[in-house]
């Protein structure tokens, strides 16, 4: 299986970028493989012979093994569809947290892992998400709720714990939900601006789509997070449920 590249856009009216007279192209983002292992059919075949569940993990993190066991239990016990493994994260930190996300709720994060805990009971929705939510958003998100922006609760951490992009699938609803959707991820840009007024791109930037967010293909289905500590160590210089191990 090999990825392939998509057409740069110049500006904000999505033109396509050109250079050198060839247009100019820029990797999809990892959201890809879900359309992969469809395309290749890989999940239906893997759900006929027996497989239960798939591990998806980034090679910049030498340690995802050492989580696999304890968060293969608490997926089959939970009955996840997707379970992500998320580690303690600071206020600000430029690593994704991973939220509930109700719509038209309020956020109190004196409350938050109250409200999950009943989640996880209730079982997911069409109108619930437990998701990563990108640090360059999740403040803004919270700054206009009781929250009042993404702050520490009483451990000193946030209570949005980090996503690692250590995640495991129930292949059968996995393969089920790919067949559903084909396995297109939601899309988004997140350009550089040249510009306060953010009319103009500092380079040619590109659409793109992220592997955790295929809760946002699931309805109904459970997806979750399990909360773990010493899971995590960059190999590279750096530039919701809640189950607690």
């Amino acid at each position: 299986m090999k990825q392939e590249l998509v057409p740069a856009l110049m500006d904000i009216d999505a033109r396509i970028a050109v250079k050198d007279g060839h247009v100019e192209k820029k990797p999809h983002g990892h959201g890809d493989v879900h359309a992969l292992l469809h395309q290749h059919g890989l999940p239906a075949k893997w759900a006929k012979e027996g497989r239960e569940w798939l591990l998806l993990f980034q090679d910049t993190n030498p340690l995802p093994f050492r989580s696999l066991c304890a968060i293969l239990g608490v997926s089959v016990s939970r009955g996840f569809a997707m379970n992500s493994v998320a580690v303690p994260r600071l206020p600000g930190e430029a690593v994704g947290g991973i939220c509930q996300l109700s719509y038209g709720a309020d956020v109190n994060p004196d409350q938050v892992y109250q409200q999950q805990e009943q989640f996880i009971r209730k079982g997911a929705s069409g109108d619930d998400l437990t998701i990563n939510v990108e640090y360059n958003q999740l403040d803004p998100l919270l700054k206009d709720t009781p929250a009042g922006g993404d702050v520490a609760d009483a451990s000193g951490f946030s209570p949005y714990p980090g996503n690692i992009n250590v995640l495991v699938f129930h292949v059968g609803t996995m393969a089920q939900r790919l067949a559903t959707t084909g396995g297109i991820v939601p899309e988004f840009v997140n350009p550089k601006w040249a510009d306060a007024e953010k009319s103009k791109f500092k380079s040619p930037t590109r659409l793109e789509c992220m592997m955790q967010d295929f809760p946002r293909l699931c309805t109904k289905a459970r997806c979750g997070k399990t909360w773990m500590w010493k899971v995590h160590a960059l190999a590279v210089n750096p530039a919701c449920h809640s189950v607690w191990l």
